[in-house]
């Protein structure tokens, strides 16, 4: 990917934000649940963003997510924590209707971690004040973009209409548990950045090597397919799943 200035990296994240929601979704890069002193702003830039854009992004302390109308728990924001004894966070989101704040707080931690769930597309600044520890954080959630042209299990093609309203698309356990090579074509301006299977928990089965086999097991529901692509030009990553039901 060529490197990107600061201006074009205004210029990209303008057009970007200009777009209309046709249809809500997400995707964001994923941190773990650690400190905030621990966790660089730099990481919440999706991957493929340059150097350059990644200072720009960190300096501004900006999240850019992709809305999405289905809410996979693994792909909400995260946003910093403060220490328990701090006692109840004051939470401020200066547009609930772009998403909202969770709170998770693991038995025997002294922290308590905060999450942004996106929900519609537009522009918030959340601010987190425990004590003296406070968090703030600008997010801007852009309009979903279909990444899928094509895609073939086996001998059975897989329209590619049914990821241009959602990034989950259900299909036939039965049809489709004797497997079959995976192949997969993105949408112009896209790369499969990885692939992968997880169970109904979350947890990721098995990694899927590019136009590899694949054979649903587990039971109905239980397979699921994860597919992560990435815009070539924004660096912005959009998650879609494949449900064998």
């Amino acid at each position: 990917m060529k490197k990107t200035n600061k201006a074009n990296f205004k210029k990209i994240v303008g057009g970007v934000l200009a777009a209309v929601m046709a249809a809500a979704m997400v995707a964001t890069a994923v941190i773990p649940a650690f400190a905030a002193e621990d966790i660089p702003v730099a990481e919440e830039v999706p991957e493929g963003v340059s150097a350059a854009a990644a200072a720009t992004a960190k300096k501004k302390n900006v999240s850019i997510v992709v809305a999405k109308q289905v809410k996979m728990k693994d792909e909400d924001v995260y946003l910093g924590a403060t220490p328990a004894k701090k006692g109840k966070a004051k939470i401020t989101n200066s547009n609930s209707k772009v998403g909202r704040v969770t709170t998770y707080k693991q038995k025997g931690s002294s922290l308590v971690w905060y999450y942004f769930k996106p929900k519609a597309v537009g522009k918030t600044t959340v601010t987190i004040k425990a004590g003296k520890t406070v968090l703030k954080r600008k997010i801007t959630v852009v309009k979903y973009q279909n990444p899928v042209a094509s895609m073939k299990i086996g001998n059975a093609k897989i329209s590619n209409k049914n990821f241009k309203k959602s990034d989950t698309v259900s299909l036939s356990y039965n049809k489709y548990k004797k497997g079959g090579k995976l192949i997969v074509t993105p949408n112009r301006g896209f790369q499969l950045a990885y692939a992968s299977a997880v169970n109904k928990a979350g947890a990721e089965i098995e990694y899927i090597n590019a136009y590899g086999n694949i054979k649903p097991r587990g039971g109905k529901g239980n397979y699921i397919l994860m597919l992560r692509f990435q815009n070539m030009v924004t660096g912005v990553t959009y998650n879609t799943r494949v449900i064998f039901k």
